[in-house]
């Protein structure tokens, strides 16, 4: 069976046929689409294919992030129980079996907190553009600095 491609090619080269015999363009026509229809279908059974199987994946991912998650919690409430133990003791290392523990200050920039008014010099201000009072502005009016682009096209299937 040939590809969709090559039978789309054949359908619209078929059409420069049309005006030498009448008949047989239609009759070849008419096949070509049955064709054509045969291999939509097969394209749409491997679309239900895959969107079953991204559905499944999409459950099993949503499982595994929620289970990682857990983990990752048991993982901070264990070690913040070692570092407040440690905290009460007065222990900055110790030995536990074939680990060592350690405590440590955190790393990178420090924490900064704001108390109150902050002065003027000390703030920026972002501009971004408003889409939506854009997209208004220009149901009515012409810009050179913007346009409304057309929608674009999907295929749906029943």
């Amino acid at each position: 069976m040939s590809s969709l491609f090559e039978l789309t090619a054949e359908c619209l080269s078929l059409y420069e046929l049309a005006d030498e015999d009448e008949q047989a363009f239609v009759d070849t026509l008419e096949g070509l689409k049955g064709e054509i229809g045969q291999k939509a279908a097969n394209y749409v059974d491997l679309i239900d294919q895959l969107e079953m199987e991204a559905a499944a994946c999409e459950k099993k991912y949503k499982l595994l992030k929620t289970r990682a998650e857990s983990r990752q919690n048991a993982v901070k409430r264990l070690k913040n129980a070692l570092l407040g133990a440690m905290q009460v003791m007065g222990v900055k290392e110790m030995d536990a079996g074939d680990y060592k523990l350690k405590i440590a200050k955190n790393g990178g920039v420090q924490p900064l907190v704001i108390d109150g008014d902050i002065p003027e010099s000390m703030t920026r201000v972002i501009i971004e553009p408003d889409n939506a009072k854009i997209r208004e502005y220009l149901k009515d009016h012409d810009a050179d600095w913007a346009h409304l682009a057309d929608r674009g096209v999907h295929l749906t299937i029943k």
